[in-house]
């Protein structure tokens, strides 16, 4: 993980919650921090009612996350994450902990890696 910030989207806020297939729509985006694990949850990030992809997107950013693991998004919402250097991966609706165990071993698909 190289001591990167990791924000997933997710259905609950503990790591064996499953990643939430939506993303700007997500029930929860949690940071985690790659050395502790410490999950933190990006409070009010999925609630806006219309751009919601592009809102979840910038708080992404703002996070200072630079991976995030999700099971889709928009175009819009890549563009977002795409200029500020946040790799994005894709998996399906597995626990956390498990996403970040096929992250490190990097079974995980990219949807795209940052320039």
């Amino acid at each position: 993980r190289q001591n990167r910030a990791i924000c997933v989207s997710a259905t609950g806020v503990e790591r064996s919650s499953c990643i939430d297939a939506r993303f700007g729509q997500a029930a929860h985006l949690l940071l985690i921090a790659p050395d502790t694990l410490e999950v933190s949850e990006l409070a009010g990030a999925t609630r806006s009612a219309s751009g919601a992809g592009v809102h979840a997107a910038q708080a992404v950013v703002d996070s200072g996350a630079r991976v995030l693991i999700t099971g889709s998004l928009g175009p819009k919402a890549q563009q977002v994450l795409d200029a500020a250097g946040v790799d994005v991966y894709t998996c399906g609706a597995i626990a956390i902990d498990d996403a970040l165990k096929h992250l490190d071993s990097g079974d995980l698909q990219r949807i795209f890696k940052s320039k």
